[in-house]
């Protein structure tokens, strides 16, 4: 049940979290934009993982650790 948190450059827009699914996925909507994205660490703390930059209606993406 890991959780990513996804808090984005434009201050306007909050910040989102997504848990996984059953399978292991993350399924989450997203506005166009750049995102720091973050996931917890075994204490529960967020970890920084990287930038990313959305785009268009439908993305999907993999994350580097």
């Amino acid at each position: 049940n890991t959780r990513l948190v996804f808090i984005p450059a434009n201050p306007s827009q909050g910040a989102e979290e997504a848990r996984t699914n059953g399978a292991g996925q993350f399924n989450i909507r997203l506005q166009s934009g750049r995102y720091g994205v973050y996931a917890e660490n075994s204490s529960g703390r967020p970890t920084f993982l990287q930038n990313i930059d959305l785009q268009g209606t439908s993305v999907s993406l993999a994350l580097n650790r």
